[in-house]
């Protein structure tokens, strides 16, 4: 987490928030019950969002070329029939097999993200994350409260204003989340919960093969329940976590959790991140540029008269910093940015018979490293596939040559074209090809 001022905050409702304000370092926050937009205004803000629709999974994937695995697990969501409009989806491997890799997937509505993305934008709010709750609460157990005593799975009970959460967290991924929504009448009750637990409990051992092996509580609410009859019926251990860790850890793990996320499980669309590297940059090259603005300044005093050739001079290479940090205002260099940019358009029909799995996997064994996959289209037995390939042009085009022959032995081409950049030493390979019959 950055070491400036902070918010980390949740929406309670249209332009009102609730969250902590971190001063310089974790260990001074504060705690607000209510945030209005305003306050955010020019803020580093983390945001976590706690939408209802979501879907957490845990996916065994074919192939292991992270490319194809980052197709099939967009995907995977996007048919699983849980989102109404277009889901965005973040995932991480979590142990790469022979032939297959296990992948932890999660998406969110896209609305839901853009909604408070434009709000937060409108006031010039500096968003570095966008996340949610589930993924919060367990990066907080995983790197805060995770203790090597520990036996997994365990199993989390977290309780918010409306909601109870129920979250299922093996040592690497989640294995299970659902949530109840606690009665404004009759309030939390002891013996719904142990029927949860007991739901949770019986899942884990089904679809995992797994015993629970404790059960932890957090949140705000706890003191309400009859936790010993809940560890009695479901015959399992209470995980006590450190007690030197303050209470607000304990009562608010999805705001530490924030603190501590893993990357892959920010939901700031890339432009954001891009937009945040630059500012990154210029912030950081400030003080050189004021450093030599200064030095511009003390040796024009001294040496204006001596040496005008001087003056001019450092004249110069100031005008040359400030002149790189405009340019990085409007550009990352290359260096920062990352290695394979992929922008996959995915149709699929029912009536196709060429699955998009089998076709990545069979692609991934004549796959190389110069390749990177731009665009795949698969339907009706037709593939469309754009493939940049990086080199000179003798190199270039004889990749091209080779993957071309790879395709004609399955497939039948009906366009090719390739076309070859000098100046950005790359090639693009275009392809349009049905099955052979």
């Amino acid at each position: 987490m950055s070491r400036k001022n902070m918010w980390i905050v949740t929406p309670l409702k249209e332009d009102l928030f609730t969250g902590f304000y971190f001063s310089k370092k974790t260990k001074c926050f504060e705690f607000f019950p209510e945030i209005d937009l305003i306050q955010l205004k020019k803020q580093r803000v983390y945001l976590v969002l706690d939408s209802q629709v979501f879907l957490a999974d845990l996916l065994n994937i074919p192939g292991k070329v992270s490319e194809f695995i980052k197709v099939q697990a967009e995907n995977r969501v996007k048919e699983s029939g849980v989102f109404l409009t277009t889901p965005k989806v973040v995932y991480k491997v979590v142990e790469t097999l022979e032939t297959t890799s296990k992948v932890f997937v999660f998406g969110i509505e896209e609305k839901d993200i853009n909604n408070y993305l434009e709000k937060l934008k409108n006031i010039q709010a500096k968003i570095e994350l966008i996340t949610h709750k589930v993924l919060c609460i367990f990066c907080c157990f995983q790197r805060i409260l995770f203790s090597e005593k520990m036996g997994f799975p365990v199993l989390l009970v977290i309780f918010d204003k409306t909601r109870i959460w129920y979250i299922v967290a093996s040592k690497q991924a989640l294995l299970y989340v659902r949530f109840t929504v606690i009665d404004e009448f009759l309030g939390i009750s002891s013996q719904t919960i142990l029927e949860n637990v007991l739901m949770v409990k019986d899942y884990v051992y089904r679809f995992f093969q797994e015993d629970l092996k404790g059960l932890a509580f957090l949140g705000k609410g706890i003191e309400q329940i009859n936790l010993e009859e809940i560890l009695r019926e479901s015959n399992l251990p209470l995980i006590n976590f450190d007690s030197k860790l303050p209470v607000e850890v304990m009562e608010y793990p999805e705001f530490f959790g924030a603190t501590v996320l893993d990357p892959v499980f920010n939901f700031l669309p890339f432009s954001e991140k891009l937009f945040l590297t630059q500012i990154n940059w210029v912030e950081r090259l400030m003080p050189v540029f004021w450093g030599l603005t200064g030095i511009n300044l003390l040796l024009g005093l001294f040496l204006y008269k001596h040496n005008l050739e001087l003056q001019k001079h450092i004249d110069s290479e100031v005008l040359s910093v400030k002149k790189i940090i405009n340019e990085l205002s409007y550009r990352i260099p290359e260096t920062s940015l990352p290695k394979i940019k992929t922008y996959l358009e995915l149709e699929k029909e029912k009536r196709t018979t060429l699955r998009l799995d089998e076709f990545l996997l069979w692609l991934s064994q004549i796959w190389d490293s110069d390749f990177i996959l731009k665009n795949v289209t698969i339907g009706n037995n037709k593939i469309i596939i754009e493939v940049e390939i990086k080199g000179d042009l003798m190199i270039a085009q004889k990749k091209a040559e080779d993957l071309i022959s790879h395709f004609e032995k399955q497939f039948e081409i009906e366009k090719s074209s390739f076309n070859f950049s000098g100046k950005e030493n790359k090639g693009i390979l275009k392809l349009e090809a049905v099955i052979k019959r």
